[in-house]
């Protein structure tokens, strides 16, 4: 069954091949992108869970704040501000009933959510997890502590009644209404511990989601990887093998061998090549007799022809000798070119016969020119009908040549169809890149704002549990709560920071006149606390007006200055800042007397994410110099650093001498 398949495939058309291994890799990467697009919205999903909590439990925290108050001020507005933050929970409450059933009603589903504060957006992915993964153990176990806390919410509203009751009773006893306020604090209790439950285990659930995913895209990568080599080289070495072929049989033709043929291979596009090649062998062979006679008779242009067809013809291009329009002589490389066999072109009234017919005109005049001892441009292009019908694009040169008192022009023509359509392919291919650097920014865009949301979130909260409990608790707990803020703190950072980083080359690239002592100016001006902070000196030399981005080369300063300013030690920070006009390009320096770079590491410090520092030691994502990299590379120059440790570092740029718009 294989054998015969493989035998199929061989005798099938080059392009149907081709076609194949297009529609077997697009089958791959759209398996892989749908993949992707449900993974994402699986995790947005747990996010939106995550969310949801959040909002469920401030909700829950505050009822139970403004009941405990309601207890002591009797009054009314905080019993109102209870049942107002309780609507959260019996939302979602709602929402959980419905979803356990075995039919649920979707509508009262998504209204239970929205009562529960969930974005609009969120809900159906929401809903989507609840069903789809209830049997996976981290959302099965999510469901059931939800489950638990919903039930344990629940008793605080039949408290709140008592407390309403007792509070508007004629007989109110502040005794009973003690009492009934100490019940709330065990739930509360319960209810905290719930919460943080949930949130693990859903954040549990995440992160083993998001190795699942990591290894399914990776296992799908390599198979799309893997196939497309393998289909493409079997498919090249068939190709190879059928050419390789011809051209042994053509390099024996060369030296006027007709002993051999071709070996047919497939019955595809190279197989046909190869049968038609056969059949011009042989037809050459037949007419070797005439060949000769007609050399014979071209005696006195032999010398010519001969260099002429050896060069072009070794290139793979067609030469014509025209005689009053009429071709007295064509290599086999136009009859190629053509498809008409010699005597065909030869039998022809006028060479302008297969020229397209809006071309014709205007190459008769080009002629005539050529002629009269017009000098002419080499290569300009036209249209030419190959016998089969089919229109392909020729560039052509025509020179004059007097042989035997005879005017004759000497054509050299290339097929340029091929060039053409790959000229077309790539401007197609450079609309498709700028689209793909538009969606590429659209997509860094929304991830670095959708990490952002649920680490605002996570912030929010450490920094409340800093604020109400520091003191409170033991030294550990201060300290823990501490790293968590810094963390938050770090990784907003560095979220912005990558997002920086994607933006350049793929944003608005228009560059402008700028003033660089004004661009320095913005700098300084901008990290004047820090400068004061250090007691820094900071020292300027001329600079240029160049033709560059503004708000990069603003980016590309104070990341350096900054730099400057952070790794030192106890000296007081100089910075030199200076530019020298080169002959193509100005050279700039920002040189600091800071703690130095080991050697080693010079051609390191420029690549993302390389740090030489611990945290401990000096702050900072690692971004800030890969940064300078890439603005500095926009501008067609070159970044590099010379140092020495303890004695401070020297960071050289070039931009391009550009001071006009083309």
């Amino acid at each position: 069954m294989i054998k015969q398949l493989k035998i199929k495939f061989k005798n099938i058309s080059i392009k149907h091949k081709l076609y194949f291994v297009v529609g077997i890799m697009a089958l791959l990467i759209a398996v892989e992108l749908i993949s992707l697009w449900f993974s994402i919205n699986t995790l947005s999903s747990v996010r939106a869970y995550v969310g949801a909590e959040g909002l469920w439990s401030k909700a829950q925290k505050d009822a139970v704040y403004h009941l405990q108050k309601y207890g002591r001020t009797m009054d009314v507005k905080d019993y109102q501000s209870f049942l107002e933050f309780m609507k959260v929970p019996i939302g979602d409450h709602k929402t959980l009933i419905e979803l356990s059933k075995k039919n649920p009603d979707m509508a009262i589903a998504r209204q239970g959510f929205l009562e529960g504060r969930s974005h609009p957006e969120d809900i159906d992915g929401m809903i989507n997890l609840f069903r789809r993964f209830n049997d996976v153990y981290y959302i099965h176990e999510a469901i059931n502590i939800w489950t638990e806390a919903d039930t344990k919410v629940a008793l605080l509203i039949p408290i709140g009644e008592r407390l309403n009751s007792e509070i508007n009773s004629e007989n109110t006893s502040k005794k009973r209404i003690d009492a009934i306020i100490k019940e709330i604090d065990p739930i509360n209790l319960e209810l905290t511990k719930l919460e943080d439950d949930f949130s693990y285990t859903l954040g549990e659930g995440s992160r083993w989601l998001e190795n699942l995913v990591l290894k399914l895209l990776f296992a799908i990568a390599l198979t799309v990887e893997f196939t497309g080599l393998f289909l493409t080289i079997s498919v090249s070495i068939a190709i190879s093998k059928g050419i390789g072929a011809v051209i042994g049989v053509a390099d024996k033709v060369a030296d006027e061998d007709f002993s051999e043929r071709a070996k047919i291979f497939s019955n595809d596009e190279i197989g046909k090549l190869a049968h038609s090649f056969n059949n011009m062998v042989d037809d050459l062979s037949k007419n070797l007799a005439d060949r000769n006679e007609s050399e014979r008779k071209l005696k006195g242009q032999k010398e010519l022809y001969e260099t002429l067809i050896k060069t072009q013809s070794e290139m793979g291009e067609g030469v014509a000798i025209i005689e009053n329009q009429k071709i007295i002589f064509a290599n086999q490389a136009l009859c190629k070119m053509y498809d008409y066999t010699e005597s065909e072109i030869l039998e022809m009234s006028s060479f302008l016969d297969i020229v397209a017919p809006e071309d014709k005109d205007r190459l008769a005049i080009r002629l005539n020119e050529r002629l009269s001892g017009k000098e002419l441009s080499d290569f300009g292009e036209t249209s030419v009908i190959r016998k089969d019908g089919q229109l392909i694009n020729i560039e052509y040169s025509i020179k004059l040549a007097r042989l035997e008192n005879k005017n004759l022009l000497i054509s050299i023509v290339r097929d340029i169809t091929e060039k053409k359509k790959a000229a077309e392919k790539l401007k197609e291919y450079a609309l498709k890149l700028e689209k793909s650097n538009k969606d590429l920014e659209q997509f860094a865009y929304i991830v670095s704002h959708d990490l952002r949301e649920p680490l605002r979130t996570i912030s929010g909260y450490v920094q409340l549990l800093e604020q109400r409990y520091k003191g409170q608790l033991d030294s550990d707990a201060d300290e823990f709560i501490e790293f968590a803020v810094n963390g938050t703190k770090r990784m907003d950072n560095l979220i912005v920071d990558i997002l920086a980083f994607s933006r350049i080359g793929t944003e608005n690239q228009e560059h402008q006149l700028t003033d660089f002592g004004k661009v320095l100016d913005i700098v300084i001006a901008t990290s004047q606390e820090s400068i004061t902070n250090s007691n820094a000196i900071i020292n300027i030399g001329p600079m240029p007006k160049l033709l560059v981005n503004e708000l990069h080369m603003i980016q590309l300063f104070q990341n350096l200055i900054n730099n400057a300013l952070k790794f030192q030690e106890e000296r007081i920070p100089q910075i030199d800042i200076s530019a020298k006009e080169q002959k193509s390009h100005w050279l700039f320096e920002v040189k600091d007397n800071g703690i130095g770079i080991d050697g080693k590491y010079l051609k390191k410090i420029f690549t993302i994410f390389q740090r030489l520092h611990s945290m401990a030691q000096y702050d900072g994502t690692g971004i800030g110099l890969a940064i300078c990299k890439k603005i500095v590379e926009q501008h067609g120059g070159n970044i590099w650093a010379e140092s020495e440790v303890g004695k401070g570092t020297s960071f050289y740029f070039t931009i391009e001498n550009r001071v006009k718009k083309n």
